[in-house]
């Protein structure tokens, strides 16, 4: 069975506006690397979950699919629960085995890493949910 991969973008996003949609030094958004990593798994239906407009039409661009949500979920005080919440009570999800949360914000997580958590869901059905991680030391001197 398929799984669903859901990448929240708001348009509106604290700090940088439209952070989600800027080009890197490679030429690329955030969203097209995570296409690029995430279309090397088997069975995976890509989203982006958005309020905005211009973040439906540049995920159109380049060929990601688009659940349209409120522009409530849009806004500062909106969390990633109210989105996940939300997007648990469209019915589209009932087509998928499992439902991945990434987000654009953590655009080089591995292959490696995705496939550990696919095989990890699927090798042991006690578990439901799991996440990526990584320890980072605040200061490069710090031992």
């Amino acid at each position: 069975m398929t799984d669903i991969v859901i990448i929240p973008m708001r348009e509106h996003s604290k700090g940088i506006r439209n952070k989600n949609i800027f080009r890197f030094n490679n030429g690329l958004t955030s969203l097209e690397m995570l296409k690029k990593v995430l279309k090397k798994l088997d069975d995976v239906d890509i989203y982006v979950s958005t309020e905005s407009t211009l973040i439906k039409k540049f995920a159109n661009s380049v060929g990601i699919k688009v659940l349209m949500r409120s522009l409530e979920l849009g806004n500062d005080e909106a969390t990633i629960d109210d989105v996940v919440e939300d997007l648990m009570m469209n019915p589209i999800i009932d087509y998928y085995q499992n439902i991945w949360i990434i987000q654009a914000t953590c655009p080089l997580i591995s292959l490696k890493s995705l496939k550990i958590i696919r095989e990890t869901l699927n090798s042991n059905l006690e578990i439901d949910t799991v996440f990526s991680a990584r320890e980072v030391k605040a200061f490069i001197w710090e031992t």
